[in-house]
């Protein structure tokens, strides 16, 4: 096993050892249908921004009282950075994290028309690593409506995991200075494929441990130097 794996499995089993045996309702779970990069983010002097529209996805899973599964329907989602991007350096791996509010909806129909499965607003902080190829934003406090899914017990938590960035994760120089980048740095620009997973009456230390699980499965990777 590399450093950057060791590192990564460190700080996942820190985050599991921290929430403990606690248990959370999945609300839905979903994944984009096909291939292809649907989420585009763009840096910018003021922070970055990342969204998509319209994106097919296939729902794996739903609260009881959602229809049965699988099933398509729609994403829409969109964010900004209310931070700068921080960074941390762990052996040869420099972490990266930067906080994001925005709102999502999953509906059966294109257009946000139809049925809504899901929708909300959240505040979340992604969490990535210098020269990564995926990356992890967890919202741990989100407000959610529903058509169909009855029981949205505060609080909430809502995951998304971003595949296939590219260029692989880098930092872009904000020149003004604001609430998206109070840092003077924000993720540089990109593309990437989306998943998205949300719970229902989740504690605190459920959000850890789904944070920790994630980062176990990232496999984030770095570039060689040249």
């Amino acid at each position: 096993m590399n450093l950057r794996n060791t590192l990564l499995g460190a700080l996942a089993a820190g985050f599991l050892a921290l929430a403990g045996p606690v248990q959370a309702d999945v609300i839905i779970t979903a994944g984009q249908s096909g291939g292809g990069n649907t989420i585009t983010g763009t840096a910018s002097a003021t922070g970055t921004v990342w969204s998509g529209t319209d994106i097919p996805v296939t729902v794996t899973q739903i609260s009881p009282n959602g229809p049965a599964t699988p099933f398509a329907a729609f994403l829409d989602v969109s964010a900004a950075s209310i931070s700068g991007a921080n960074t941390a350096i762990i052996g040869p791996i420099t972490f990266i994290t930067q906080r994001f509010a925005g709102t999502f909806s999953i509906n059966a129909q294109a257009d946000g028309g139809g049925t809504n499965f899901l929708a909300g607003s959240f505040s979340d902080g992604a969490f990535t690593a210098e020269g990564a190829v995926q990356m992890v934003v967890a919202a741990p406090d989100v407000s959610f409506t529903s058509d169909v899914i009855l029981a949205l017990d505060e609080p909430n938590a809502l995951g998304f995991t971003f595949t296939n960035v590219a260029p692989p994760v880098s930092l872009f120089a904000c020149t003004n200075t604001n609430v998206g980048c109070d840092t003077g740095q924000t993720i540089a620009s990109f593309t990437a494929a989306v998943a998205l997973n949300a719970a229902a009456a989740v504690p605190e230390p459920m959000t850890l441990a789904l944070l920790g699980a994630s980062l176990l499965g990232l496999g984030l990777t770095r570039r060689k130097a040249a």
